[in-house]
């Protein structure tokens, strides 16, 4: 049988963002619309004879000037709380965050 979860998503939001989606040097401005589902993930229970279809959820983020919708996976992004978080995401932005460092140190590429 086939057993189809419903979405998972967290929130609804609304949120301003800045954005700087991967492999470009430029930073937008965004709204975060809220957190969506953003991957379908089958999985085959053997046991049972159960295939579940589940969701897997992902921030969804509104770029106006572009008119597209990008995905918190696919770009560096946070939000805006106030006025000193309107700035650019630099290179050392990126460098800074715990998780780069971990996986640069794991890779032992050292800068």
């Amino acid at each position: 049988s086939i057993e189809a979860e419903k979405p998972r998503y967290w929130d609804v939001e609304f949120t301003p963002v800045r954005v700087r989606p991967c492999g470009e040097n430029k930073t937008y401005f965004g709204i975060l619309l809220g957190y969506f589902p953003w991957v379908i993930k089958p999985k085959y229970k053997k046991s049972d004879g159960k295939l579940i279809i589940e969701t897997i959820s992902n921030p969804c983020i509104l770029l106006p000037e572009q008119k597209k919708i990008v995905f918190g996976a696919e770009c560096w992004w946070s939000k805006i709380k106030d006025m000193d978080d309107i700035s650019d995401i630099t290179d050392i932005d990126i460098d800074n965050q715990w998780y780069i460092k971990l996986l640069k140190d794991i890779a032992n590429v050292h800068e």
